[in-house]
This record gives structure tokens, sequence and C-alpha cells, in this order.
């Protein structure tokens, strides 16, 4: 038996007695998304019991109803309570989730929707907002292809939000259609996103499904109740452009914005610099800081990164020793070496990671271990190794052991009055705050005492950067905070992140949300990767030499870099300040040779602009032909990186322009 929910745009058959879903039909394009139909139910609960973690509390069979076109499942039974209701709205199914406990267990996880059994979509691709795994095809060699393993999870993909996963949806789709599951809530409460792929060899050929889940690890104690965040199942057509822009309009609705420094935001990134070692090699002190900002700034960029600038050496004896050294003038030199680069026009912006602990610091042992993080299991949980390689001999000797850290107030506090020395005392003014957006996970430390071990991180660490950022504002107003990592939560008051090597697939995140300002790493002479890195709007993370280099020793590439710089500069309301929108727009884009041109889309709501950035990438001079569908613009000027700014005619949105050598040229629009 089943329940149909239809409009004009989907029909829906789900299982009576489960709320499984039987069918999903796309009626627009006559076509069937499961594959085999489900007889389980839409949410599962863990609830651990004895020795068994994963124990699945069996929710029973439900009373289900229709009222007002909704689809409401009952699940009455002495062990618990829960309403479930599905509707449609448009081409989304609408879903929500209300749980009682009444079992004498713990339920630590709720799984919902858990939409299983979908057939593969031909040129289907899963993709995801992450800094993670972000475009694959589930079907193909990825998840394990089609071999089954004891270690499950190798055919299973997890991301969380709000961490490395920057906004909540995920999408398995071609270039026509597919589906997208998405969470609203505005609470920014933790939730996995995991996809799970099954093969079944009996059958001749085998068989291929695909289940996707949304799971929640929130604690409901018995007698406790628990609702879901508004979930919705999208079956849309195009392809993950369709979601992103409706989750993102969605959120412009409430979502708070940090708007970066004007200087930060005019800025092609900034120079990385390394000091001293984990292993106390150098090249670098203190007193080299006004020529690094002098390079720094000859390449056009304000910003300094400083890795290594405390006594201990990066990495080391995290988080209690972020003090100047006493070996190269200590405090005195550090500020005056500070202070030489703001008034030249250079900003200097320090590491700073108060997240973890080495167990073996002797602070950690005398009050920093109170603030141990720690799993369902009571155990630590483990933050990395970070025992770098010495400069001259790699060992494999040299393992440490570092935990992760909960943010309860009294670490907070300790967290606060590092950063406000750091900031202040050592006149830096700017902050890097490492590893605080990929730190997202419930504590379940009872010396904590937590209400909800899912919210301890979210609101600690919100608590750390809205004093972080109202300190910041009062005492330097052009202070900026550069988190590593970022998403949509830490991005309501950090102004940019340091986001590793980030220059494949990055369509997804930039996308999605576009405000959201990222970096990647280059190293000397790399002008095609600078160059992808500049078309995307992706800051320069410029780390020369590995950051024991100044980019002054190279002046070719310091050339470069200065004309992107002058270039942003003069295109800001087309580039700088317009949101990335990939290829919207670009009805054909041909270059002389395959892979020598990238070029990408902006626009610009407030000013009524648009952008077209194109940058050569091969090293040698190009045509590059394109038309773009934008009615009425009959013109538009073009801005180089060689400094020719000129007008251009348009006619039928068609263009074509001689790139010379590692050129970048922007096509400014005014749009009707």
């Amino acid at each position: 038996m089943s329940i149909v929910l239809e409009n004009d745009y989907i029909r829906v058959s789900l299982n009576e007695a489960t709320g499984g879903a039987l069918s999903l039909l796309n009626k627009r394009r006559n076509t069937e998304l499961v594959a085999t139909p489900s007889t389980s139910p839409l949410f599962r609960l863990i609830a651990p019991k004895d020795d068994l973690l994963c124990h699945l509390l069996d929710p029973g069979v439900a009373i289900a109803s229709t009222t007002d076109g909704k689809a409401v499942f009952t699940f009455d039974w002495p062990h618990l309570f829960a309403t479930m209701q599905v509707e449609l709205s448009g081409p989304a199914i609408l879903a929500s989730l209300r749980i009682e406990n009444r079992s004498s267990l713990t339920i630590e996880e709720v799984q919902f929707p858990s939409v299983t059994g979908l057939g593969p979509i031909p040129g289907g691709m899963l993709t995801l907002p992450n800094f993670g795994r972000r475009r694959l095809d589930p079907f193909g060699p990825d998840l394990s292809g089609d071999r089954r393993h004891a270690e499950q999870y190798l055919a299973k993909l997890t991301a969380r939000y709000p961490e490395r996963m920057v906004t909540a949806w995920c999408d398995y789709a071609s270039a026509e259609h597919g589906i997208a599951l998405e969470a609203r809530h505005t609470d920014f409460r933790m939730i996995d996103f995991m996809v799970a792929k099954t093969v079944n060899k009996k059958a001749s050929p085998f068989t291929r499904t695909l289940d996707i889940t949304a799971a929640h690890p929130y604690r409901i104690a018995p007698g406790e109740w628990w609702e879901s965040p508004p979930m919705r199942l999208l079956l849309h057509e195009g392809d993950w452009h369709t979601v992103a822009d409706e989750h993102r309009e969605w959120a412009e609705t409430w979502l708070p914005r940090r708007v970066p420094t004007r200087t930060f935001a005019d800025s092609v990134g900034w120079h990385y610099f390394f000091l001293k070692h984990q292993d106390g090699s150098h090249r670098f002190t203190y007193a080299d800081i006004p020529r690094m900002a002098k390079a720094a700034l000859d390449a056009g960029c304000p910003y300094l990164l400083l890795f290594g600038w405390h006594a201990p050496g990066h990495d080391n004896h995290y988080c209690y020793r972020y003090v100047p050294s006493d070996a190269w003038g200590g405090i005195e030199a550090l500020r005056a070496g500070i202070e030489q680069a703001r008034a030249m026009g250079a900003r200097v912006i320090p590491f700073f990671n108060g997240t973890l602990a080495n167990v073996n610091a002797p602070e950690h042992r005398a009050f920093g271990h109170r603030w141990e993080a720690r799993t369902r299991e009571d155990a630590p949980y483990h933050a990395g190794d970070w025992a770098g390689f010495t400069v001259d001999v790699p060992t494999t000797s040299r393992g440490r052991m570092h935990h992760e850290l909960c943010p309860t107030p009294e670490h907070q506090q300790f967290f606060l009055e590092t950063l406000r020395r750091i900031v202040a005392d050592y006149a830096f003014g700017n902050i890097q705050l490492d590893q605080i957006a990929i730190k997202m996970m419930p504590c379940y430390n009872v010396d904590h005492r937590h209400d909800q071990p899912a919210r301890a991180f979210t609101d600690g660490i919100a608590s750390i950067l809205r004093e972080t950022r109202a300190f910041l504002d009062a005492a330097y107003p052009d202070g900026m905070i550069l988190s590593e990592c970022t998403n949509e939560f830490t991005g309501q008051w950090c102004d940019g992140a340091w986001t590793w090597e980030f220059v494949e697939d990055t369509e997804p995140i930039l996308y999605a949300c576009p405000w959201l300002l990222t970096s990647t790493c280059v190293d000397a002479m790399e002008f095609a990767e600078t160059n992808r890195a500049f078309v995307h709007k992706i800051m320069l993370d410029m780390r020369i030499g590995g950051g024991d280099e100044l980019i002054a020793e190279y002046p070719a590439y310091s050339e470069h870099v200065r004309k992107l710089s002058a270039l942003k500069r003069r295109t800001r309301k087309y580039y700088a300040d317009a949101c990335f929108r990939d290829l919207e727009g670009l009805a054909d884009l041909n270059a002389q040779g395959e892979g020598r041109t990238v070029a990408k889309v902006f626009s610009n709501r407030i000013e009524k602009t648009s952008g077209i950035a194109v940058a050569e990438t091969a090293g040698s001079p190009v045509q590059v032909d394109l038309r773009w569908n934008l009615s009425g613009v009959e013109g538009a000027k073009l801005e180089s990186s060689t400094g020719i700014s000129k007008n251009l005619e348009i006619s039928d949105g068609r263009v074509t322009l001689h790139l010379d050598a590692y050129e970048v040229a922007l096509l400014c629009i005014d749009n009707a």
C-alpha cells in the first residue's frame, strides 16, 4: 500500500507503513529516480545498546493519513512517538520529523530523510559544496567501483555542515536533471550529508543504487524530544547550479554576512612567509619584516601572512606559547618590525591556532586537559600529529599526540586572552585563526556539562568569533580575520580564508557562496596557476619557496602579480565586488587550442554590472572568440593586465580578444 502526492511537477509514492520512497517521478521529464522501491523508513535512529554502538531503534509501523495535501505518518509505540510530515511545493518535497524518546536507550543520531534505492542517471555526477570531495561519479570507479568491501565506508562519502561543507545541500544530477537534498535551518546545527552506493551482483547485469541521507548527531535522552530542521528534496531540471541558486537565494533572506575590509577585498591575496620552522631553522627574523613588506608591496599586495613567528616555531607547543622569540629581540623587535611595515602601507597577519593541544605540554597537563573534547565512547578526539619533517632530513620517529579542545567558557577565556595579546600587545592588528572552520563535533565530556553535546562547538565557536570581531572592530577598524577553511557559519565574522590548494572543481563552492573569499597556494613563476586563480576570484596565497623566499627574488613573477593587483582595483564593481556566476550567459567560448584559456562570469546586482574574466594559461598569444546572452548590450570596456583600457563594440553578443602570453582581460559590462 502507498500514499501518493502529486502536482504538475512531480509524483511521489511513499510506503504507507514506513514512509520510505517507492517512487520519485519527475513528470516534466517523465523520469523515475527510484530504481529499488524502499520498504525501510524514511528515518533511522541510532541508539547504542550494550556493546552495539550502531544499534537501530526500530520505529515500528506507522499510521498514515493525508490532510490538506500533506502525508502524515504517526509512529505511536511504547518506546517511541514520532510524527513525520511530507508535502509537495512545486518540484520540491518538504519533509519534517518530530521524535519523543520513550525508550530507556539514548538516541545519539537521527538519519532523516534517508532516500534509498536511487538509480543511475546517465551522465550523472555527485556534487557537494565541500572542501574535500566535490565532484564525482558515484557509479564509476569512485566509492570503490563495483567491489564490495568489509570496510563499508569505502562505498560511502560523508561531508559535515557547517565545517568543510560550506552550505547545506548535495546534488546528484546530469546536465539535464537530478535530485538534490537540502537542509533549510537557520541555527547552524551540525548535519552530515552522506551518500552510499549498493551493488547487487546477483542481478544480471549488476544493478547499482545510491542512498542519500542527512544524519543529525543529536542526543535525545529518554523522555526528551527532538525536531528536525526543515528538509527539502528537489527534483530539478538542469544540473547542480539549480539547487545552488535556490539555496543561495533562500540563504540571502536571513544569513548575516561579513563585508570584508575594503583593503582586503581589493587585495590579490597575501605574501606567505615562514619564520621559524618546526626544527628551529629559519631564513627570516623580525628584523626582516620591513623588507618582507617591501617585497609584497612592490607586487601590489599589502598583506603578509606569518607562520612560525612565535618562539617555539611553527606547529610546536600547541596552543600555549604564542610569545615572541627573545633570540630575535623579543616583543620590542617584533613590534618595531610590524610598525615599520604598517608605516609602509603593509598589514601583517599572524598565525594562531587555539583549537588543539599537544598532550605533552606542561600547560596541558596542568590545566588544558580540562578542555578536551570527548567522543561518545569517552575518548579524546585526535587532532592530528603535525610533527613536520625537518628541513634537511625527513624523519619518521617524531610523532606526537594532539587532542581537540572544546570551546568551553574556560577555554574561550584562554583563547581570547591569547588572541588579544597577539593582536594588541604585539601590534599585529590582524589575526589568522587556524583550523577554526574545520572543527565541528559533538562533545560528550561529562565534566563540561553541555546541555546538548551537538551544540558545544557551534555555540562556543560563535562566541569566540563574535568576541574577536567586536574586539578588532573597536581596536583596529581595518583589522581582518583570516580563517582556515570557510563556510557560511564562520563567514559571518571572518574576512577571508586560507584554503590550501584550491584549484580543481572549485565552482560548487564559489557559486554556492560567492561572498566567501577563498585562496589557493602558488609558488614563484606559476603564471598559469596564478591566472586560473585570478579568473575564479580566488585569492593568492603566495608561498614563494614554501615561505622561505621573497617574491622580489623573481622579478617577472612579482611584476605579473602587480599587474593583476592593479587590474583588480580598476575593475572593482565588475569583479572584486561582483558575485561568481561560473559560465552563466556564456553561449560560446572558443580559443585556438584546447585548454589554453580559462573564463568566468561575474554579476553585481547592486551596481547592475557584469564582468567576464578571461586569461591565457599556456604562455603564448591566443585568439579568443566568445558570445554571451545579454540583451540590449552593445558595448563593453576591456581592461587588461597589460594596462590597456579600451571600449569595445559588441555585435550579437560576440567579441574577439587577442591575448598575449599570460595576459588576463576583463570585459566590463554595464547592464541595460
